[in-house]
């Protein structure tokens, strides 16, 4: 397991960015220490963020979890988060990670943003970036389910080229998205 403190590996994912109302904000691995803030984060969720994101109302989120979301190897899993402020003030305004499914080349994903910064291009940046790592870190085929009403989540897939299945499940649409093809936009 990698240390927060890596520079090689920390450093390459760490960059500002310019989002859709013309603030930047910054892109950086998730730490250990972030789960003070990432709690936060949860707590700032509406229910529908909670249930998009979980597919059922989750509450709270508990602070083991937010440990487990915290730690990260760089290989197994892996999460991005993106900031405003610095130092103690600094706030987490969405996640995106992954983990690596039992089937080695294969990755479970999974974004979220906080609702104030949602339509911002946030996700869709998460999204290009965590292809990236994922395809860095020797991952063909990245996975998810999405719920059928989740048409923001469902318009980044798409425009990421993911194949949607066309069978629902539940109301939750199968996507998977082959790193080998994917062509960064």
């Amino acid at each position: 397991m990698l240390s927060d403190n890596d520079p090689w590996q920390f450093s390459k994912y760490k960059k500002p960015f310019v989002i859709r109302n013309g603030s930047t904000v910054f892109l950086r691995p998730i730490q250990r220490s972030d789960v003070d803030r990432l709690l936060g984060l949860a707590r700032r969720f509406s229910r529908e963020t909670m249930y998009l994101r979980f597919h059922h109302v989750v509450t709270k989120m508990s602070r083991e979890e937010a440990i487990r979301f915290c730690t990260i190897d760089y290989d197994h899993t892996f999460a991005l988060v993106v900031t405003v402020g610095e130092g103690d003030i600094e706030k987490l305004l969405a996640v995106a990670r992954y983990y690596r499914l039992p089937r080695e080349d294969a990755a479970e994903f999974a974004i979220v943003v906080a609702d104030k910064y949602q339509k911002q291009g946030i996700g869709t940046h998460l999204m290009k970036e965590l292809t990236a790592a994922a395809k860095i870190g020797g991952i063909r085929f990245l996975r998810g389910e999405v719920l059928v009403e989740n048409k923001d989540m469902m318009h980044i897939i798409k425009s990421c080229g993911f194949q949607v299945s066309e069978e629902l499940e539940e109301d939750v649409y199968q996507v998977t998205l082959d790193l080998h093809t994917y062509r960064y936009k």
